[in-house]
């Protein structure tokens, strides 16, 4: 019974150790990073005609009445007899690997930008939040220099609520797709 208590102890401490340090926000991150690659995994173990008959019943959804079972079944042809579908599969790849990442950095810096009272402390997220990606091996974004006034503004309270609620949209973004039922 002892020995019972020390384990469950130190379980406890280790889970409690993990949490230790996290703002609410970094928790949530967290949670949806995980519900985002358990998504993603069953995207990606998909057959391609599984996922050919989900994209269907989407296109369907979206046509509305202008859709017919002639188009899905054109649709679901053209992904079969191309290299499209290897192609989508490859870029769901990369987004099982890199969403959980990018969901990590995404709530480190909002967490981080709740708390910056100044364009400087804003500064010093986002360079955190940068070494965090690289650390994560996320690649880097093609052609976009990093510009503080035009991220920043001057960084007034309703510059940083705006940011806020920018970092907030997509992670109820990656939320609704987590919790969706499509897949």
């Amino acid at each position: 019974m002892k020995k019972l208590l020390t384990i469950t102890f130190v379980l406890a401490l280790a889970v409690s150790l993990t949490a230790c340090g996290q703002t609410e926000t970094e928790k949530r991150g967290n949670e949806l990073a995980d519900k985002v690659a358990e998504k993603l995994d069953k995207v990606t173990t998909m057959t391609n005609d599984e996922m050919a008959d989900k994209m269907a019943e989407g296109m369907k959804e979206a046509m509305g009445d202008e859709y017919s079972d002639e188009v899905g079944d054109s649709m679901k042809e053209a992904l079969a007899n191309g290299n499209a579908m290897g192609a989508m599969k490859d870029e769901l790849n990369k987004m099982k690997e890199n969403l959980p990442k990018s969901i990590q950095v995404m709530t480190f810096y909002k967490s981080c930008l709740e708390e910056a009272e100044t364009k400087e402390g804003a500064i010093i997220c986002y360079k955190k939040a940068d070494e965090l990606s690289d650390e994560l091996g996320l690649p880097d974004e093609e052609d976009k220099e990093f510009n503080p006034d035009e991220e920043f503004g001057d960084w007034t309270e309703v510059d940083k609520k705006a940011t806020l609620a920018t970092l907030e949209l997509g992670l109820k973004s990656m939320e609704a797709f987590a919790n969706s039922d499509e897949f």
